[in-house]
């Protein structure tokens, strides 16, 4: 995607695609997205990738805040922004590609820490 931060999730010492996260800039900010395959959902694969994005948007970006969400019915995508420090700011109803509809939603937003180092505790299962 054009003006847009995206990375590809593989597996140690492979090229296979198992997800997708990345930065979409909203002014003077960006959102956090991600999608990862279900056969690697509960090992924390996305917590540790989605970390690594979240320290480059505000060391390297230097951005002063991220957003994200998730569709309200998926609570396991919720927990990942909770462990990674994301507050819930609102709701709101959000397009789904996949369901072709537009589905209810949880807003969330992670400040920029006061932190030099940016370093942000988290459980990986």
């Amino acid at each position: 995607m054009p003006n847009e931060w995206v990375w590809a999730i593989t597996r140690y010492g492979s090229d296979r695609l198992i997800g997708v996260v990345g930065l979409t800039p909203e002014g003077s900010t960006a959102e956090l997205g991600y999608w990862l395959s279900p056969a690697w959902w509960g090992r924390g694969v996305m917590t540790e990738a989605a970390q690594v994005v979240i320290d480059y948007g505000f060391t390297a970006l230097g951005l002063p805040f991220l957003t994200s969400g998730y569709f309200a019915d998926n609570s396991a995508s919720g927990r990942v922004l909770q462990k990674l420090g994301f507050i819930p700011i609102g709701s709101t109803k959000r397009s789904c590609l996949a369901r072709g509809v537009d589905v209810a939603s949880i807003d969330m937003r992670l400040d920029k820490p006061d932190h030099p180092l940016l370093a942000r505790p988290f459980t990986a299962r």
